[in-house]
């Protein structure tokens, strides 16, 4: 390797970072990039020390990326990780090096070494997969503050790295998964407030990961939490259809909060969100187990008005619903499941409902 001096360090004529890539690349294996990167490092002359750190990058990305084609890829990597380490970090690495490594980090579930990589890249460096990749093992080890840095650092005015359905994927997964409460979790609080921020960056759950989001809201006694979440999706234009909305009314009609429900409903219409069959069945059962509480002859639905004794405005074309409460079952007793499915499928078979629909809905009310 000699030979090689007078042409790596010249003054007059050095080296490209293109025509080193190329030789770095055609030493076909680590061992032979890993002598060729300690050669350099130990040839440097410390009046050629910027040159000395062009040239280490370079050949430290295309070491990289031999490794990276190897079978045993992950020890490769690992093997240039730990000569990165042995110079104190002090080889400015590019946005393909730094990509390289910590997906090898991040299989290798080395936390600590891939916050302290990602720390040292240069602004130049970091990309939105290179912080996709650090946000989702952060998450995945329960690393919630410094995950949230991270985030911090994506959501910035001027950040260059936008933020993707990758980030969103990775965010909301974790934030609809159960952790255990004596660890750190995210609070009501941030849950919201990620999901605004989020949003209003263009990132929205699916229609089932925001459903799974309201859900967890509704189970840990936070409707509130879970209206906003809804609201701040749709006020976004964020797409939106009736299972979120069924999530939502399920946790309310929990807390027999009629009046919640009956504004929750205004709202799907004020949206044009039609309702499904188990909107249907959720608001046949919570309204008949509200009769409990309301000693009223009848339960109206109010959604599907009627209006001085006659029948207002249909809500999608549907009739208004009046269920006598003594068909469904006696409420000193209890709701009668049974009576209360079969009132629901004549209702539904009644409006022309397809009739496989119609029994699904039956099912859904009487397992409930």
């Amino acid at each position: 390797m000699n030979l090689l001096l007078p042409l790596l360090f010249n003054d007059s004529t050095p080296l490209s970072s293109r025509q080193i890539l190329q030789i770095t690349r055609q030493l076909g294996s680590t061992t032979k990039a890993l002598e060729f990167l300690e050669f350099l490092r130990a040839n440097a002359k410390p009046e050629e020390q910027q040159q000395h750190f062009h040239l280490l990058s370079s050949a430290f990305q295309s070491a990289l990326e031999v490794a990276n084609r190897n079978p045993t890829s992950k020890i490769e990597v690992l093997k240039l990780h730990g000569f990165l380490k042995s110079q104190n970090w002090k080889i400015d690495l590019s946005a393909q090096s730094a990509l390289i490594l910590l997906r090898c980090l991040e299989g290798a579930k080395m936390v600590d070494d891939s916050i302290f990589l990602f720390k040292g890249l240069y602004h130049s460096a970091k990309s939105s997969g290179i912080c996709n990749g650090l946000l989702r093992l952060l998450l995945k080890s329960d690393r919630i503050d410094d995950a949230l840095q991270v985030l911090d650092e994506m959501l910035e005015r001027d950040s260059k790295f936008l933020l993707n359905a990758s980030t969103g994927d990775i965010v909301f997964e974790e934030l609809v998964k159960w952790r255990d409460p004596r660890g750190r979790c995210f609070s009501h609080e941030e849950t919201v407030a990620l999901v605004k921020k989020l949003a209003e960056h263009g990132v929205f759950p699916n229609t089932f990961k925001l459903m799974q989001l309201i859900t967890s809201m509704c189970k840990r006694k936070n409707n509130n939490a879970a209206r906003e979440i809804l609201h701040a999706v749709m006020e976004l234009d964020g797409e939106v259809d009736a299972e979120p909305f069924n999530a939502l009314l399920t946790g309310l009609g929990k807390e027999r909060d009629i009046e919640g429900m009956n504004k929750l409903l205004a709202k799907m219409q004020e949206m044009n969100i039609r309702p499904s069959v188990v909107t249907f069945g959720i608001l046949f059962r919570h309204l008949c187990v509200a009769r409990r509480v309301d000693e009223d002859q009848y339960i109206l639905v109010k959604s599907f008005s009627v209006v001085d004794g006659e029948a207002g405005s249909l809500f999608f074309g549907l009739d208004p619903v009046v269920v006598e409460v003594s068909a469904i079952g006696d409420s000193s007793a209890g709701i009668n499941s049974f009576a209360l499915a079969v009132c629901l499928l004549c209702l539904l078979l009644s409006r022309g409902y397809d009739h496989g629909v119609a029994i699904a809905c039956f099912f859904l009310v009487f397992n409930q």
